[in-house]
């Protein structure tokens, strides 16, 4: 899949289009961005069903879960987030955007977006 989008204000020359992003066989994954405090956040879902979210660790992004998420999808969403600076989230503007709390309200942000 290719990504053919720019996050809004950005240059779209910055890197942001026309980059490979990794496949889950049988393409049952889709991408998605979602705007969060002001940032552009990277999430893959597939699925249908009660939610499961994924989260990775630092310095990882969605792609550690590429295994689990086929045999969760058969009975849940499932939703893969790239956290902030991670993946092809939208890094924060200063060290304290990697704050704990912020962390989790961008994640708050993204659920109640779905």
């Amino acid at each position: 899949m290719m990504l053919a989008e720019s996050p809004p204000g950005r240059d779209p020359s910055a890197g942001y289009i026309h980059r490979s992003v990794p496949e889950i066989p049988g393409g049952l994954a889709e991408h998605h961005f979602a705007l969060s405090s002001g940032l552009r956040t990277h999430y893959v879902r597939a699925g249908d069903g009660a939610a499961v979210v994924l989260l990775h660790g630092w310095p990882q992004n969605w792609w550690m879960w590429r295994y689990l998420i086929p045999p969760l999808a058969e009975r849940h969403l499932v939703v893969c987030p790239d956290i902030r600076g991670l993946g092809r989230s939208d890094p924060g503007h200063d060290g304290a955007a990697y704050r704990l709390d912020r962390l989790a309200q961008d994640l708050v942000n993204l659920l109640d977006q779905l």
